[in-house]
């Protein structure tokens, strides 16, 4: 006995798109493996298994983009940083030789003052 409820054609409804409703059709079509109209378990499986099997790698791909992103800023933050630790170094330096030269000079100086005053 045939089953009324069952309808052997697809039909669209009229508020539709007919091309949404051919794509959904195709994909339902691809799903139902044994022709029966029905889309079972293990058909879904599969499905789902590839599915999260590409979502899996999806954020797996992200991840990877944001830690090289992340180590790229770091690598920038300090070579700046270096940068600017190796300016003030130097800079610091250049200001002490300065005044080391400035109190050397200014002894000599002082020393050459006496020596004169000495021999005079």
């Amino acid at each position: 006995m045939r089953n009324p409820f069952r309808q052997n054609k697809l039909k669209c409804q009229k508020d539709y798109s007919l091309a949404k409703f051919h794509n959904i059709r195709k994909i339902f079509q691809m799903l139902d493996t044994n022709g029966d109209m029905v889309i079972n378990y293990k058909d879904l499986e599969n499905i789902c298994e590839q599915y999260y099997a590409d979502e899996l790698v999806e954020i797996r791909d992200k991840v990877l983009k944001s830690f090289e992103s992340e180590q790229k800023k770091t690598k920038q933050i300090y070579e700046d940083t270096h940068y600017l630790i190796t300016d003030t170094s130097e800079k610091y330096y250049e200001k002490n030789k300065e005044r080391r030269l400035k109190k050397s000079n200014t002894k000599n100086a002082n020393l050459l003052n006496y020596k004169m005053s000495l021999q005079s």
